[in-house]
């Protein structure tokens, strides 16, 4: 009987094992095709210029200590940036590594974390779940701070379930000062997660915390108190004006708003999912069984996701991405709800067939993605020698007595050919002196002006066009 036991535990262990490798290979191949052909664009194309700004410039401390010092965000996912750009030069793959890496890292943790609150196979299908996400998948095949701070997350989220072992206590506080390098201090939303956990699980173990393992916190720490050293209140006034920002869809009222970031968008992006986290949650909620622990489990889960979405509704700028940290949370309310379904899935089974689902689709997204950045980028390159003085039209002015903020064409122009282009509005061009070269977003307007200028187009991406002036 005891062989018979023990036979049965390596069979589990190996079953787990490979499940964790099927997690593994699949993240890898879609957070990673097609990663050294897209075009950075936006805060991405930003924060890759604030990289290279760093790397240029031999000092990773350069962009957050001077007189245009950028204090909205910390130094994790730009460092990393940099030091990828250093190793494999300066071009999307190294700018976004950082990022693709923590979204692995965010897969695995999911699965790590329901795993251990519910079942292996629980475990199986949020990963996913999260990894088939489409807000998650275009967050982390870029360059943000979501990602790296999610991971800090789920590491202090992981430490959590399994205190009181002595690697918990130090998961615990990693996590946290990592989300603190990353992001600042949205990464302490996840101390109510936890709250919450203690709440409604109400698990009957001992939690010790040993006080020894906040040193890790000490990065963060050092960190903040060096820019209050330089800056006084300057980067606290800065936080609290940036989460306090206008609304990004102006033409909408509040809730407005709110019904298109956080209920039209995800009733679009969520799917096939969607059904399966709705039932989870209401099973939980509200079912016959919601004293077990099974269905604890599923109200702290839904508790995180309720957490996440008040905080991006009281922010006044809505945006889908304020649910990033929520996903593992839906993620293991999917599985909830079909498990309840289908309550007698295999494990192995199950996991093959969603592996090669998901690989499917990203593969098959690889074979129809047409643009290849590096190929489009040759002809900018090879006029950029000649190129004295670049104009960027329809690019919001910033002074270089200004803080560094984004702004999409100058951003652009500097991470991919290493020129500062002089930003104008569409009506200050026409005023200006002018420029041989010019730089202008792919759109109805952009196309518009060109076809009442002197300018032809000589290059283009799939978001920017360079064109030259006609001689006369």
């Amino acid at each position: 009987m005891s062989k018979h036991r023990n036979l049965v535990l390596v069979d589990a262990i190996a079953e787990k094992r490979f499940a964790s490798a099927l997690i593994l290979v699949s993240a890898t191949f879609v957070l990673f095709v097609g990663s050294t052909v897209e075009e950075l664009h936006a805060t991405s194309v930003f924060y890759a210029a604030l990289a290279r700004e760093m790397l240029e410039a031999g000092s990773f401390a350069s962009i957050f200590l001077d007189e245009r010092a950028y204090l909205l965000k910390p130094p994790l996912t730009f460092v990393t940036a940099a030091l990828s750009m250093e190793l494999f030069g300066i071009n999307g793959f190294a700018a976004t590594l950082g990022t693709r890496l923590s979204g692995i890292a965010i897969v695995l943790l999911t699965y790590a974390i329901t795993a251990r609150a519910l079942s292996p196979l629980h475990g199986v299908i949020a990963a996913f779940v999260v990894l088939s996400n489409s807000t998650f998948i275009q967050f982390t095949t870029t360059i943000r701070t979501d990602a790296m701070m999610s991971v800090g997350m789920l590491l202090v989220v992981l430490g959590w379930l399994n205190l009181p072992k002595r690697w918990a206590n130090c998961s615990l506080f990693i996590g946290l000062s990592f989300g603190l390098l990353a992001k600042g201090p949205a990464a302490l939303l996840i101390l109510p997660v936890l709250i919450a956990h203690r709440l409604l699980v109400r698990e009957r173990k001992f939690i010790e915390i040993r006080a020894w393992t906040a040193i890790f916190l000490l990065p963060p720490l050092c960190w903040y108190g060096i820019l209050i050293v330089q800056h006084g209140w300057q980067p606290l006034l800065e936080l609290t004006s940036d989460f306090s920002r206008a609304s990004s869809n102006p033409g909408l009222s509040f809730w407005n708003s709110v019904a298109l970031e956080y209920f039209e968008k995800p009733l679009r992006r969520y799917w096939p999912w969607l059904p399966f986290m709705i039932m989870g949650a209401v099973v939980s909620l509200i079912g016959r069984q919601r004293r077990h622990q099974e269905n604890r489990i599923g109200q702290w889960l839904a508790a995180w996701v309720g957490i996440m979405l008040l905080v991006g509704i009281v922010k006044p700028d809505h945006d889908i991405r304020y649910l990033y940290p929520a996903l593992p949370a839906l993620g293991g309310l999917a599985a909830l709800g079909l498990m309840h379904l289908f309550p007698r899935l295999p494990l192995l089974p199950t996991s093959g067939v969603l592996a090669v689902v998901v690989i499917g689709f990203a593969l098959s997204y690889g074979i129809n993605n047409r643009h290849d950045i590096n190929r489009e980028i040759v002809c900018f390159e090879e006029h950029a020698s000649s190129i004295k003085a670049l104009a960027a039209v329809d690019a919001m002015a910033i002074s270089l007595t200004q803080p560094r903020r984004q702004n999409t064409h100058r951003d652009w122009s500097y991470f991919y050919l290493g020129i500062e282009s002089r930003n104008y509005t569409f009506a200050e061009f026409h005023r200006a002196d002018p420029y041989q070269y010019l730089l202008i977003g792919q759109g109805s307007r952009g196309r518009a002006f060109l076809e009442d200028s002197p300018y032809t187009v000589i290059c283009e991406t799939k978001k920017m066009k360079l064109a030259r002036r006609r001689v006369p």
